[in-house]
């Protein structure tokens, strides 16, 4: 497998499903398996909903400028650098 499982990131982190099953990702490209997609349950949605509830007052409070560049810039970045592959596709 050439990536780690994908678990749920609830409360600022990484954690593992209450559930057992994951979903296979397979490359398009050789048939490889790529990584496991943990299959959330209502449980983990209901843990998810309740994290954000909890964190939704600080982070609406956080500027752009704070939350903005940990989040989406590196993704941003990313976008812009590779803007010709893209193109190109």
């Amino acid at each position: 497998m050439k990536y780690k499982n994908v678990s749920n990131f609830i409360y600022g982190q990484f954690m593992e499903s209450s559930s057992q099953n994951f979903l296979e990702v397979i490359s398009p490209v050789d048939g490889n398996l790529l990584s496991k997609v943990c299959l959330s349950t209502s449980k983990d949605l209901d843990d998810a909903v309740k994290a954000a509830k909890k964190a939704f007052p600080t982070w609406s409070k956080t500027s752009i400028k704070e939350s903005k560049p940990r989040s989406l810039m590196p993704y941003g970045t990313c976008t812009v650098k590779r803007c010709c592959v893209y193109g190109s596709i």
